[in-house]
């Protein structure tokens, strides 16, 4: 399970999983709020035009 206080790239951490459960899930949520770069990490993840990464950030 991801610790969110370490800091994480949303994107490496994304390809590097091929299965997600819901408290992954929820930790990549908690550590998208922490901070606005954050989310933003995750927005730019969700709206890659590269098919996979866009689908497993949704």
């Amino acid at each position: 399970m991801y610790n969110v206080i370490e800091p994480m790239n949303i994107r490496e951490t994304l390809l590097q999983e091929k299965i997600y459960t819901k408290s992954q899930a929820n930790a990549f949520t908690a550590y998208a709020c922490l901070s606005p770069e954050h989310f933003k990490e995750l927005m730019q993840c969700f709206l890659d035009k590269e098919y996979r990464i866009a689908q497993y950030a949704a």
